[in-house]
Formats: C-alpha cells, structure tokens, sequence
C-alpha cells in the first residue's frame, strides 16, 4: 500500500523492529528521508487506519503548511480527506490495511517473526492457522506480470469472511507478498454465506 502526495509515493510499511525518534518508542513514523511511512508491528490490524492517517496528516501539514485559522483549517480536512479517501479504497482500504504483514528483510532474526503466508492476523486480531486458509490455483495475472493465487479465511473468533490475492510461481510458491490489485476484501451476504457453504469444512463451520 502506498500513497502519492505531489507525485511522491509513500510506501506504508508494517515494521518488526522498535520505532524510536529522540529515544522515545513510537508506534508509527513519517520517515520523509526514505519517503516512506513505517507503523509497528505493535499496533494492532484495526487500529493501524489511526496510526496512518495520523502520520499522512503530517505529510499533508508538511508538504501544503498548517492552516492560519479555524476556517482554513476546515478546507485542509476536507481537501485531505479527499485526497486520503480515493486512493485508500482503491487498495483495499481497511481490509488490505490489516492484511499487511512485517517487512521479510526486517524481521528479527531470533525466529519469532513469521511470513504473510504462515499466519495472518483478522483485523480482530485473531491468528488464523494456515490449515484455516482457502488456497486456490496459481493463476497468471498481466496486471503484476506474474502468478497469483486467490487465498481466503474464515475467522472463528469475529466471523469475518475475507479474500486476497498473493504473488506465487507457477507450480504455486507463495512468495509472502500480498497482490493489493485485485484489492482484498469482505465477503458479505449471499457472497459469504456461498463461501461457507463451498468451505465449510476447512474453516471449520457447520452451514
């Protein structure tokens, strides 16, 4: 997931290690020297929309200035929210958000970090096992010139149904990079209650 401000993209990364800035521990940072946007693996799948937009307002304040007066301020909210909006649904927004896992080259060395295709979290924050996991065919995708492979769960413990796509090779290695095109998402209704139905079993649901 990344954001574009002035032509400038802003890659936003899950990050392993401790943030700190001036000896303080920090739960996200605006790293404007990398041009990029780190938030903790900490910070928990539903509270990182907080934690980004917290962060992305300050990329706005620093790049446009701070507003002189309450009525300017208004119009930087709304000129902000119009910006933030578009380009968060597009990828997927809250779903894709929680989806994100620790940067692979980051991660701690001691063998507790895991990979996206190990384990995810719900945005309930609840781990789902990777036997819980729908995996489907590899699948040649133009749009990241290169396989893919459509993977989906059931959560137990909130009930959410969600899909998403990962980068995979042709005999189906999964590579831990989640494909943000097309964007993960929810399943709802007749759409969720159609995946319950087909995978009631693997996710451990009677229908």
């Amino acid at each position: 997931m990344q954001f574009v401000l002035a032509d400038v993209p802003f890659p936003v990364l899950i990050w392993p290690r401790p943030l700190i800035v001036d000896g303080e521990a920090c739960y996200a940072i605006l790293d404007r020297a990398r041009s990029r946007i780190l938030i903790s693996h900490e910070v928990s799948p539903a509270d990182r929309q907080d934690k980004l937009l917290h962060e992305l307002r300050h990329l706005w304040t620093d790049t446009y200035g701070l507003p002189a007066d309450p009525e300017s301020d208004a119009r930087s909210a709304e000129e902000f929210h119009r910006w933030f909006r578009p380009q968060f649904d597009s990828q997927g927004g809250a779903n894709a958000l929680a989806l994100l896992q620790p940067e692979a080259d980051a991660r701690p060395r001691n063998g507790q970090g895991a990979s996206f295709s190990e384990y995810i979290r719900c945005m309930c924050e609840a781990p789902i096992a990777p036997g819980s996991i729908v995996n489907g065919k590899p699948t040649w995708s133009d749009h990241v010139n290169s396989y893919i492979r459509e993977r989906s769960m059931h959560c137990e413990n909130c009930g959410r149904v969600c899909v998403w796509f990962e980068l995979s090779t042709a005999d189906g290695h999964l590579n831990n990079s989640p494909v943000l095109t097309p964007p993960p998402r929810e399943l709802l209704g007749d759409e969720k209650f159609a995946w319950l139905c087909e995978h009631g079993e693997t996710a451990r649901v009677c229908v």
